[in-house]
C-alpha cells in the first residue's frame, strides 16, 4: 500500500524507526480523515485537482504531527 510505505518512510525520516502495526493504521485513519474533512461537502464530486490538494493537505498535517511528537523533540 503506497499509503503505508510512505507513512513507514515518515517514520524512519523523523523518528528514525518504523511505525508499529497500530500507528500505521491510525496514520491510515488519520490521512482520511484529514483529507475527508478537506474536501467537506464535495467529497462525492471532488476533482482529481481537489483529491489532490486534499490529500497533500493531509500529509501536511501527519508531517506536523510527527514533528510535534515529543519522540521527535527529545532523545530517549
Amino acid at each position: 500500500d503506497d499509503d503505508a510505505q510512505r507513512i513507514e518512510l515518515a517514520f524512519r525520516l523523523l523518528l528514525s524507526r518504523r511505525p508499529t502495526a497500530d500507528e500505521s493504521r491510525r496514520m491510515v485513519d488519520f490521512l482520511a480523515a484529514v483529507a475527508a474533512d478537506h474536501l467537506g461537502a464535495k467529497a462525492g464530486s471532488a476533482d482529481v485537482t481537489q483529491q489532490v490538494a486534499a490529500q497533500r493537505a493531509a500529509w501536511t498535517q501527519l508531517a506536523l504531527v510527527l514533528i510535534n511528537s515529543n519522540e521527535f523533540s527529545y532523545v530517549d
